[in-house]
């Protein structure tokens, strides 16, 4: 083609784009106002000065009802972790919320493990075990000058990874100090913190205020309180349990597991999803050293007895789905608010091509809110199905719906397609916003199908360990342990349950001295009492040998 008739086609091209432009322009519909109502905010206040809901405010309001100062465990659970617990932007105004004094710098905290071993070389700890020895009750008198002879010349360099692991042996069996020395110095630098928790777990509420720095308050930059703190408290509670055990001492054990799983109750009541996962996740570490203890042989009849009773007395753990249903859809919804409203914080949140004044305010929000809605809707009616079977297959259902709707926003049909929905204006306007709905929900929305695995997983673990204390008991009572497990039912358990996650019986089967106890796990397979996850085996066992 002539040069002079490329530049013909680039001036007529540029005049179309033009008059596409001045089209679009004028066929701009004028911004549409959210609306307050269930079916897109969901709750109707409080309201920010720009029309937005508050819900920052309004998730402190609804999980802060009955809490106060002396019934929130979290005021003593702060003097344990210390200031370094609560993120430096927002730590003032949570503690004024919480109407407590500023928190020294400097105390007896909680440290962790890393920590400590930084500043514990492997030459220090077998001082540091000799105290620990000398000035403990429960332990062998004795382990100090044991360790003299028997500690090796040098230590492996302690890597995150070798820590973790050494943790993980801890906790998962009986241990002594010589066994694990920094493990056993780390324990006694936490003890006093460690007796601030048993202190703050007595207490019957968990509430620490969400507190956002935007204006107005947005759910997506309040900062979360450390949980990784909280679960290492966990771990160390069942660690120190299993270190007592193993030194005979079975009522500390006992206290330090059931501080553990109370802090599990505690931290489950947090509102938000993550709070309510580690929650769960504390709660098996507790299941696991109750099992141990349970397995071993070495409960006296009474000693099982009132364990199982303490096992009984144990609150229910708050459900997941409600963190689903609130939190979680508000943050989402929240989202969706600070890209209508356009403000400083929705830049980070806001897809490319919806950071333009224009174009947000082409879209109707209140159609993208109705999206959002609908989609947590289906998730919320999955996760609330009466067996974990249906609620796997509907979970299973909303995730391919989603992936088909994901396929659809791709690619340049659907551009083109938004692309004509803008420009029609008003007709058009319900079909561009669903579109650019479906594509906000299809990038920003999580999928929750797993969590109802976990939450399955850790409520099968909770009866576990009670039909295990419960045999204990029999055992203690009759000679040997039942050949079916009806048996412990109605003068130990009211009921036994079902293995959730088939709606049977709970694989049980006499061996020798022992037992078998299992549930299938999530995979649904029967793996014959296996946990090994190398091999993709997942049931939920006890066992018991003697």
């Amino acid at each position: 083609m002539p040069k002079i008739f490329r530049k013909r086609w680039f001036r007529v091209l540029s005049v179309l784009l033009l008059i596409v432009l001045v089209i679009a322009i004028l066929h701009w519909p004028a911004p549409v106002k959210i609306i307050i109502s269930h079916d897109t905010t969901r709750i109707t206040g409080p309201v920010n000065s720009d029309g937005t809901i508050n819900y920052v405010a309004a998730i402190n309001e609804e999980f802060g009802k009955g809490v106060t100062a002396e019934n929130n465990a979290a005021i003593i659970l702060l003097r344990a972790f210390g200031p370094e617990f609560l993120e430096a932007e927002t730590r003032d105004k949570v503690l004024e919320i919480l109407e407590i004094d500023p928190l020294p710098e400097d105390g007896d905290y909680f440290v962790s493990l890393d920590d400590y071993e930084e500043d514990h070389p492997a030459s220090e700890q077998d001082a540091v075990v000799a105290v620990f020895a000398t000035t403990t009750k429960h332990l062998d008198v004795n382990v100090a000058a044991k360790t003299a002879a028997t500690a090796p010349a040098s230590q492996p360099a302690d890597d995150e990874e070798y820590l973790c692991m050494r943790l993980a042996k801890t906790i998962e069996q009986p241990w002594s100090a010589k066994e694990y020395p920094m493990i056993a110095g780390w324990l006694k630098v936490n003890e006093k913190p460690l007796l601030v928790v048993a202190a703050a777990v007595k207490r019957p509420r968990y509430y620490m205020p969400l507190v956002s720095q935007s204006d107005p308050p947005r759910v997506l930059d309040t900062l979360w309180p450390s949980f990784s703190t909280i679960k290492n408290v966990a771990k160390t509670l069942t660690a120190r349990a299993m270190l007592r055990f193993k030194a005979g001492d079975i009522e500390g054990a006992w206290a330090d597991l059931m501080t553990a799983r109370r802090l599990a109750r505690l931290i489950n009541q947090d509102p938000t999803l993550v709070g309510r996962l580690v929650g769960m996740s504390i709660e098996a570490i507790g299941c696991a050293g109750t099992n141990t203890m349970a397995t071993s042989g070495k409960l006296s009849a009474g000693q099982a007895m009132a364990f199982l009773e303490d096992l009984k007395s144990l609150p229910p753990l708050s459900d997941v789905v409600e963190a689903i249903d609130r939190e979680e859809r508000f943050l989402m919804l929240d989202i969706v608010m600070m890209m209508y409203s356009g403000g400083d914080s929705a830049i980070s949140a806001t897809p490319g091509v919806l950071k333009g004044t224009l174009v947000r305010s082409a879209i109707d929000w209140n159609e993208v809110l109705r999206v959002f809605n609908h989609w947590h809707d289906r998730f919320v009616e999955a996760h609330r199905k009466p067996t974990f079977a249906a609620r796997k297959k509907a979970l299973a259902v909303v995730d391919t719906d989603i992936e088909k709707l994901m396929d659809k926003t791709r690619g340049a049909g659907a551009i083109a397609r938004i692309i004509i929905y803008k420009i029609a204006g008003h007709p058009m306007r319900k079909r561009f916003s669903r579109m650019i709905a479906n594509l906000l929900m299809s990038t920003l929305m999580p999928t929750f199908s797993r969590v109802s695995e976990i939450h399955s997983d850790v409520l099968m673990r909770m009866e576990i360990s009670k039909l295990a204390m419960a045999l204990v008991v029999y055992k203690a009572e009759k000679g040997n342990y039942p050949d079916k497990l009806e048996a412990l039912a109605p003068a130990l358990l009211k009921t036994i349950p079902q293995d959730v996650f088939i709606d049977k019986p709970l694989k049980y089967e006499r061996r020798e001295a022992g037992y078998l106890l299992y549930s299938v796990g999530p995979n649904t397979k029967d793996d014959g009492g296996s946990d090994d996850s190398d091999a993709d085996y997942d049931d939920i066992p006890a066992r018991a040998e003697k």
